[in-house]
């Protein structure tokens, strides 16, 4: 039987290695349930990606602008560490968690060649002064930021002026393509 059967061998595509990944997830109180979940859900995804690709990973949780929490992301159980936390907090605020983005971007070397990954209901708006601002960092770093909404907006409040792509819902394997 051994010497009848036939056997295959498949090959496929070995993954590029792209930059680091820095997640900003989107913890306001807009985001309970369900949302959060699906949140939880792609950004665990996209750790398994990077992962895969001996890409460095950091998540930045926030809300409201005084409530941020940055960390590193190793393995598995840093990820379910931070999974079991929720800051459910009142507001959103885009720009401190992209701040943050930017400062671990310039002042960390592993991140040098870092893009932003923004998961989000997209409800907050956006200073123009921050959006230029950003936009400049973009140009001058050459960082992309991917922004995964979880809900279509009714209205664009300055986030999708800073996103180089936004994704809608539940299309995670469009956003593995991207990054």
């Amino acid at each position: 039987i051994k010497r009848n059967t036939m056997q295959y061998k498949f090959k496929g595509k070995s993954p590029q290695t792209g930059g680091p990944i820095v997640c900003c997830i989107d913890e306001s109180l807009s985001m309970s349930g369900d949302r959060i979940e699906l949140a939880k859900a792609f950004c665990f995804g996209l750790f398994q990606q990077a992962k895969a690709e001996n890409r460095e990973f950091q998540i930045i949780r926030f809300g409201d602008s005084y409530n941020c929490v940055k960390a590193v992301i190793k393995d598995g159980f840093d990820l379910l560490e931070v999974s079991r936390q929720f800051l459910a907090d009142g507001g959103t605020d885009f720009e401190t968690p992209l701040n943050m983005a930017m400062d671990v971007i310039r002042s960390d070397k592993k991140y040098d060649k870092a893009d932003i990954v923004m998961i989000t209901d997209g409800m907050s708006r956006v200073s123009p002064g921050f959006i230029k601002d950003f936009n400049d960092f973009k140009k001058s770093t050459n960082t992309k930021l991917v922004t995964l909404s979880i809900v279509k907006w009714d209205k664009d409040y300055g986030l999708g002026e800073m996103s180089d792509k936004v994704v809608f819902g539940a299309d995670f394997d469009r956003l593995v393509d991207i990054m």
